[in-house]
């Protein structure tokens, strides 16, 4: 005998059996069966999930915006400052600048003359030999004005060939020239129409220039210095006082190198030693300066 969970006996014809497969479900009629078609399946209905970008696309839209963001602050704060701080140049900060310019005068108490001889001959050492003994002939005809040798310099000295030139041949050398240059100066000035005629009558080839000026030009200098100052001073002090400003101390001075101005002979008349008077004029020398200064306003 059989009992169920409750310890009640169970009836063998009320029993299950496991064996047996459950019967089939009834057919329905053949015609119903022929011509009847499966009803559809019930439609499914999909959640549509609103699409997300992906995580870095995000992150970086999200800095973006955020750089966007920080411009835009600092563009305004910028444009803000920049209306609140525009001001008009200051004076003070351009400060003042004049120049002067002074010119001083001097009597030359030197002369210098500039003078050369030129030989030619075949040879090249025949043409130095000739201009060599040129040469001291003139130091000797000048000797009795008693010049130091520190005041006999050599200016230019040269040799080159020389050619003769003919149109349907080659050029022949014909020989060599020697050219030497020489300045003297003349610490006498009444002495200098002197030298220029004994040059002449020595055998020189030519007289390139005869200039009168000071051996020291420092003093001349400074004068024309303290001038240019004294009136750049001056301007700026008049255009400050004009325009209502204070003058400041000065920031910085400029000068411009001072430009002598050397007088030359007007006349040489009687070169080539025919005894007449040459006819040098000393005249003076003029020395000018130009200085520029710049203050601070106040």
């Amino acid at each position: 005998m059989e009992f169920d969970e409750n310890f009640n006996p169970i009836d063998p014809s009320q029993r299950n059996s496991w064996d047996t497969p459950p019967p089939p479900p009834p057919e329905p009629p053949a015609d119903r069966r022929i011509n009847q078609t499966p009803p559809p399946p019930p439609p499914v209905e999909k959640t549509v999930q609103p699409e997300m970008p992906p995580r870095n696309n995000t992150i970086g839209l999200i800095i973006a915006i955020v750089l966007l963001a920080a411009v835009a602050i600092v563009s305004i704060a910028f444009n803000t400052n920049s209306q609140a701080t525009v001001s008009p140049v200051s004076t003070a900060d351009q400060g003042l600048t004049v120049t002067g310019t002074g010119e001083a005068y001097a009597t030359p108490d030197v002369a210098k003359i500039d003078f050369a001889v030129r030989t030619e001959a075949k040879d090249l050492a025949e043409s130095q030999k000739n201009n060599s003994e040129a040469i001291a002939k003139i130091k000797n005809e000048i000797a009795r004005f008693n010049i130091d040798a520190k005041d006999i310099k050599t200016v230019h000295y040269s040799i080159n060939p020389e050619y003769d030139y003919y149109p349907a041949r080659q050029p022949r050398l014909r020989g060599y020239s020697t050219y030497h240059s020489l300045r003297i100066t003349v610490r006498k000035l009444e002495d200098a129409d002197a030298v220029v005629q004994t040059l002449g009558g020595a055998g020189i080839t030519e007289i390139s220039q005869v200039s009168f000026t000071v051996d020291d030009p420092l003093e001349v200098q400074n004068e024309a210095r303290e001038q240019a100052i004294a009136r750049a001073k001056e301007k700026a002090e008049q255009l400050a006082s004009l325009s209502g400003a204070k003058l400041g101390k000065i920031i910085s001075i400029e000068e411009s190198s001072p430009s002598p101005d050397y007088p030359y002979p007007r006349a040489i008349d009687g070169f080539g030693g025919g005894g007449a008077e040459v006819g040098l004029e000393e005249g003076s020398i003029s020395v000018t300066s130009t200085v520029t200064l710049t203050y601070s306003l106040r």
